[in-house]
């Protein structure tokens, strides 16, 4: 379960969010993965206001044909009417901005974290989740960005597919114990501090 920072300061915390470690030990993959998913989920969140900035401007560009159909009506200004909808698409757009700093901070957060996975096949690890999580690859693209260069990749690709599954779950399993390490050296920092 993941909880924005400050509402619940007893439990784990990674930059500017929590992970609840429940029964201690390490996180459960299940929670990585919604830790990872954070910045997807900002990123479509951005691209969503920003499409429909864009709708309503498409809309504003493209005004209502005269009804002609010999009935009085009550003389208006389009133009307040227009500056309303351009108003609108504005504020959309600066919401957007303000969200599309958040995705970046998530971002650099994530991207630091899976940075720091080492060891054996550690670059493997490291570009999966950099390309599942902050690229937003299928796992065909995965698995053709790892293995695509290898002569028998199209005879074994099945083969390979597996393989880039274990490497998703050992790097899952890595990133546990390094969001759970660093959770650690937090509480001793401020347990030193509180003791001071």
């Amino acid at each position: 379960m993941i909880i924005p920072y400050g509402n619940d300061r007893g439990k784990g915390v990674w930059g500017k969010t929590q992970l609840s470690m429940e029964g201690g030990g390490t996180l459960s993959t299940d929670r990585v993965k919604e830790w990872l998913s954070r910045y997807a989920d900002a990123a479509r969140e951005v691209a969503l206001l920003r499409a429909r900035a864009d709708a309503i401007r498409d809309r504003a560009a493209s005004p209502a044909s005269p009804t002609l159909d010999g009935m009085p009506r009550v003389p208006g200004f389009d133009g307040d009417k227009l500056g309303g909808i351009i108003g609108a698409a504005d504020a959309l757009d600066r919401e957007a901005a303000e969200k599309e700093q958040d995705a970046a901070a998530l971002y650099d957060e994530i991207d630091g974290a899976i940075r720091q996975i080492e060891g054996k096949h550690g670059v493997e690890r490291q570009t999966g989740l950099q390309c599942r999580y902050l690229d937003g690859q299928a796992w065909g693209g995965v698995t053709y960005l790892l293995f695509g260069d290898r002569v028998d990749f199209n005879d074994k690709e099945d083969s390979f597919q597996r393989r880039v599954f274990n490497i998703h779950k050992a790097a899952l399993e890595d990133l546990a114990q390094i969001l759970y390490q660093s959770e650690g050296d937090r509480k001793s920092d401020r347990k030193k501090e509180t003791e001071k």
